[in-house]
C-alpha cells in the first residue's frame, strides 16, 4: 500500500496496516476486499460504478452514498486513491 506524502510515495508500515485492518468494521472489510479483489483481476483503476453493482450484489451497501463514505474513508487513511474521470 502506497500513500502521497510531499510529492512522494511512502509506504505505510505492516503495523500501521494491522491497526488500521482491526480497526475497521466487518462490512468494511468486506468492501475492501471486493475493491482489490475488482482491481487486481483487470490490473486499472474500478470504476466507482462497477464497485457500487458488485458491492450491493454482495449486500455490502444498500445505496451510493454509503459506498462513498466507505471510499473516503478509505481514502482518508490513504489505503487508496480516488481519482474522478
Amino acid at each position: 500500500m502506497f500513500c502521497r506524502n510531499s510529492g512522494h510515495f511512502q509506504a505505510h508500515s505492516l503495523s500501521s496496516l494491522d491497526v488500521l485492518w482491526q480497526s475497521l468494521a466487518t462490512n468494511s472489510r468486506s468492501i475492501f476486499r471486493l475493491f482489490y479483489a475488482m482491481y487486481f483481476d483487470i490490473n486499472e483503476p474500478v470504476a466507482f460504478w462497477d464497485l457500487f453493482n458488485a458491492a450491493k450484489d454482495d449486500f455490502l451497501v444498500s445505496s451510493d452514498t454509503a459506498l462513498r463514505q466507505q471510499l473516503v474513508e478509505f481514502s482518508d487513511h490513504r489505503i487508496l486513491r480516488l481519482f474522478h474521470f
